[in-house]
């Protein structure tokens, strides 16, 4: 009462005039200003057969307002490993929840890493992959890479994915969300290895006796191997394996009905791209 307003200076909420001799009366109101949280996740899955490893980089946009304090909701049934950025004081799990602290007042542009894993003896079909929500976004949106360990082929399973448009990608699968209320089943399948092999021969005669060798030059791809499977003619004796890597076991059975022996050769580990094994025999003169 008493006061009319009037133009307010640079820098100021607003300005009043007063004329009389009553004393007057100005009530203010204050509202306290939330700050406006908005939210990029770049997702990036690896895949193997007992494992799926999930990285989250989330990029913070603060504005209006700084915060201290920011909260997640993790998927369910992963372990989480590592949670890192700038100026975070501490993290912990709480009620299904990560609770990150800063040690300074946040405002702007901020990054955090979220890891998460699950190690298993066999990874659930589907395995499923979900968001990572930040309580109180304004908007969220997501870039989700799925990778494959060399070996897995990698399939989305309608069933469970929704939310996604699937994007290029070079190796795996890609999808962005504009939303953080996506889920993305996969599907995954060991390939079956492919083998080419390529054999040479050499023999040297002697008196009484034949010397021979026979190389093999294997090319494997989509899967590793652990075991090769040779057969050789019976009349071959004193037959010795020479490979690029020290074998474990060998075992041998003889297929009389069609005159060949069968050798299986166990490596110590699987090899992937080249192998090559060495055969030297011999056997009489006739």
């Amino acid at each position: 009462a008493g006061l009319r307003q009037v133009n307010a200076v640079a820098n100021t909420i607003g300005a009043w005039q007063f004329f009389g001799r009553q004393p007057f009366q100005l009530e203010v109101g204050m509202q306290r200003i939330e700050p406006a949280l908005t939210v990029k996740d770049v997702v990036q899955a690896t895949l193997e057969e007992k494992m799926l490893k999930i990285v989250h980089t989330l990029s913070l946009n603060v504005e209006k307002a700084g915060i201290y304090t920011v909260e997640l909701t993790p998927q369910d049934g992963l372990m989480v490993t590592d949670v890192f950025g700038k100026d975070i004081s501490d993290w912990e799990e709480k009620d299904g929840k990560i609770v990150l602290e800063f040690s300074a007042r946040v405002l702007g542009q901020r990054q955090v890493i979220v890891v998460l894993e699950d190690m298993a003896y066999t990874l659930p079909d589907p395995v499923k992959i979900g968001p990572l929500p930040v309580t109180k976004s304004e908007r969220q949106t997501a870039q989700i890479s799925v990778t494959p360990a060399r070996g897995l082929e990698l399939k989305t399973d309608g069933n469970g994915t929704n939310g996604l448009r699937e994007t290029p990608a070079s190796i795996g699968l890609a999808f962005s969300a504009a939303d953080p209320d996506w889920n993305l089943a996969i599907t995954p399948r060991r390939l079956p290895p492919r083998l080419i092999a390529q054999v040479s021969n050499g023999v040297v005669i002697g008196e009484n006796r034949v010397y021979g060798f026979a190389k093999i030059f294997y090319v494997i791809s989509d899967q590793g191997v652990q075991q090769f499977h040779v057969r050789v003619p019976v009349e071959w004796e004193n037959i010795q394996f020479l490979g690029t890597r020290k074998r474990r076991e060998l075992k041998f059975a003889d297929n009389n009905a069609s005159k060949t022996k069968d050798f299986t050769l166990t490596l110590q580990d699987e090899v992937w791209g080249q192998y090559t094994l060495q055969i030297s025999y011999d056997l009489p003169l006739i």
